[in-house]
């Protein structure tokens, strides 16, 4: 998961990179947008992936409570965040900018969110 959160905060720099391309107009917006796309796509899904899998190792290989951590609810919170960063996310794919700021945000949230998970979820590691 530490490489997918590295996966993450790629995302994030390119989406900030747009972001700031779109503030002073620069031309390349279309081309750093396919980056970031390429980016946050499959960190977004392989978070979810990890949010599932999580809880099932714990139930089928730990034989402990699914959700019976720290880091579980942390880890409800960031897939949260994902989500809607990723709903949103579409949104300004499809071409609503004014919710753009709020994409942002929320996936600058997500990926500190996900860190403040990777380390609670150190005291699991066998």
């Amino acid at each position: 998961m530490v490489a997918v959160i590295a996966l993450s905060v790629w995302a994030l720099r390119a989406g900030v990179e747009v972001r700031r391309a779109r503030r002073i107009g620069v031309g390349r917006i279309p081309e750093l947008r396919r980056r970031h796309l390429r980016l946050a796509k499959p960190a977004a899904a392989l978070i979810l992936l990890g949010f599932v899998a999580g809880p099932l190792s714990m139930w089928l290989f730990r034989e402990r409570a699914p959700f019976g951590t720290l880091h579980a609810g942390l880890g409800v919170i960031v897939a949260s965040l994902f989500l809607a960063t990723a709903w949103l996310g579409r949104r300004v794919e499809q071409g609503r900018l004014d919710v753009a700021t709020l994409h942002g945000r929320l996936a600058l949230a997500a990926v500190v969110a996900a860190g403040v998970a990777a380390v609670a979820g150190f005291v699991l590691l066998p």
